[in-house]
C-alpha cells in the first residue's frame, strides 16, 4: 500500500503478541526490502521483572523501533483517599478490590489497558 501511495516512508504500529509478532516484523521487513524506511511501534513482553527476551521476532532490517513499554510489567496502584463512582474497582474474573488499599498488579487485568495504537497507559485526570 505504501508503495501504490508513493511514500518514502511508512509508521507500522503492531497489534497483539507472539505470533503476530513475527507476521508484523515480517511486514516492516518487506517494506525496508521495497526501499521504504519504516519504523516500527510496538510494545514489548520482557516479563514482570523486565528481563525476559522482549520480542518474538527482530529482523535486522528493522532499524527503527519505538516501544510503548513492557506490557508484562507489574504496576502499583497506590491506596486512594477518595472514590468516586463506586467502592471497589472490579477486576476481572468478577474480583472487586478495595481501593482504599493498595493494588500491585498486571495491567492487563483491565479490558484495554493497553491500546494497540500507542495509547498505551493508565490515566486519570480530576476536572473541578
Amino acid at each position: 500500500m505504501a508503495r501504490c501511495l508513493g511514500a518514502d516512508g511508512a509508521v507500522a504500529m503492531m497489534e497483539g503478541t507472539g505470533n503476530t509478532t513475527v507476521d508484523f516484523m515480517q511486514t516492516v521487513k518487506a517494506c525496508e526490502a521495497e526501499g521504504i524506511k519504516t519504523v516500527a511501534v510496538l510494545h514489548e513482553d520482557n516479563g514482570a521483572k523486565g528481563y525476559e527476551r522482549p520480542l518474538v521476532d527482530h529482523p535486522r532490517e528493522a532499524g527503527a523501533m519505538i516501544s510503548r513499554g513492557n506490557r508484562s510489567e507489574k504496576l502499583l496502584l497506590a491506596p486512594l483517599d477518595q472514590v468516586i463512582g463506586g467502592k471497589e474497582i472490579d477486576l476481572h474474573f468478577k474480583l472487586q478490590h478495595d481501593p482504599h488499599k493498595p493494588l500491585f498488579f498486571d495491567s492487563t487485568i483491565f479490558f484495554g489497558a493497553h491500546c494497540q495504537m500507542g495509547a498505551s497507559g493508565f490515566r486519570a485526570a480530576f476536572e473541578s
